[in-house]
């Protein structure tokens, strides 16, 4: 009778610990193998992986090869870790350590093999990379804490909204001025004394004749003047298909004549005539705007915030 106590004790006793071993999550067993033999940080903590810094530091612009104690190294983990952490803090992930994503990963690469060979439309790569899935699923939690955050923590009331619109309306809604650019013009020509033209203008203005002398001598012939107004409805134009020639006239103040300028067609000499203040956009035209740059501001904030609060510990 003792012996057979003690025979079912013993399998009791066998019985528990397989049971404890088999109710050990395999997630937890898999991240430690994957994070304990190369750990390069800890940020409040949690462990950051070799692996992990090395997408980091090429999300950051540096090679993988480098040292991972840079400054810029350091604070993109940081700002990146932090975020995740409160990504699970609010539900919006689950798990923050690198094997979880690298199962993600192959889940989303496997979804888009399968979807390609069942004649399906997928956007985005047919296959992602370890650093394009990284970056793309840290924009999209990203996205999605800011969003829940500012639902839950943000004060977005009109008040506030018109306080931070007064307070940065000149980033917010200002508009662009008006410029009038009057303009001296030789067109190129298949004689090709144009620029020879142009420079001999030039060197009468520095002379000391008046730009609007030689411009009213030559405005009775066609094509040799022009006038330009850059505005509020065309300034986005110019300064993205004439960029060199906007951001110079836009630097230049009213009655400052510029030197010679040419593009395809010609060679010219501006002068602005007149420069009128755009004004501002009012509040109610601007208010989603308003919304998108207060939120943003303040979410940034916050994360600033969080991360001066984190500690951070580097394995060497």
């Amino acid at each position: 009778m003792k012996k057979m106590m003690l025979l079912l004790g013993s399998v009791l006793f066998i019985g528990l610990v397989m049971l404890f071993i088999l109710s050990t999550p395999r997630d937890q067993e898999e991240t430690t193998q994957m994070e304990s033999g190369d750990i390069v940080a800890y940020v409040n903590s949690i462990p950051v992986a070799q692996e992990e810094m090395n997408l980091i530091m090429q999300l950051s612009g540096q090679s993988a090869t480098g040292g991972h104690n840079s400054d810029q190294a350091i604070d993109r983990m940081l700002e990146i870790k932090t975020a995740q952490q409160i990504a699970v803090k609010y539900d919006i992930m689950k798990d923050s350590s690198f094997s979880v994503f690298l199962k993600e990963l192959d889940a989303e690469n496997k979804r888009r093999a399968d979807a390609l060979n069942n004649k399906e439309v997928i956007y985005g790569p047919k296959q992602y990379t370890k650093l394009t899935y990284y970056d793309y699923r840290h924009s999209n939690m990203l996205n999605s804490l800011k969003l829940m955050w500012s639902e839950q923590e943000l004060d977005i009331g009109d008040q506030k909204l018109m306080d931070y619109y007064e307070q940065h309306r000149d980033r917010l809604a200002k508009k662009h001025d008006t410029i009038k650019i009057y303009k001296i013009v030789q067109p190129k020509t298949a004689s090709g004394d144009a620029e020879q033209k142009i420079f001999e203008i030039e060197r009468d203005l520095k002379a000391g004749q008046a730009f609007m002398e030689i411009y009213q001598q030559l405005e009775e012939e066609q094509g040799l003047t022009e006038i330009e107004t850059i505005n509020e409805d065309n300034y986005k134009e110019i300064s993205k298909y004439h960029s060199g020639y906007y951001h110079l006239v836009s630097g230049l103040s009213q009655g400052e004549v510029s030197d010679v300028l040419e593009d395809e067609t010609s060679f010219f000499i501006v002068r602005i005539a007149d420069v009128k203040p755009g004004g501002y956009k009012e509040f109610a035209e601007m208010r989603e705007e308003v919304i998108r740059q207060y939120t943003d501001d303040y979410f940034e904030s916050f994360l600033e915030q969080q991360m001066l609060n984190s500690e951070v510990r580097l394995e060497h």
